[in-house]
């Protein structure tokens, strides 16, 4: 994934969104909503993960670190 300063340059010149940029393919109008919705789910679940196994002070490395 490219560093967060480059995804909106980097769509910009391949004339795509966020959301296609994530799932690495172009979206169909009517797909657009539903592969949003389920960017948005993956992205609340992973930030509930790091909030469950990232708890400071903890001296164990889990995967979210």
């Amino acid at each position: 994934m490219p560093e967060l300063s480059f995804m909106y340059p980097i769509c910009n010149i391949f004339k795509i969104n966020l959301n296609e940029l994530f799932l690495g393919e172009k979206l169909a109008d009517a797909d657009y909503k539903k592969k949003a919705e389920e960017n948005m789910l993956t992205l609340v679940k992973g930030t509930e993960n790091m909030k469950k196994y990232c708890r400071r002070p903890s001296f164990r490395l889990c995967r979210y670190c």
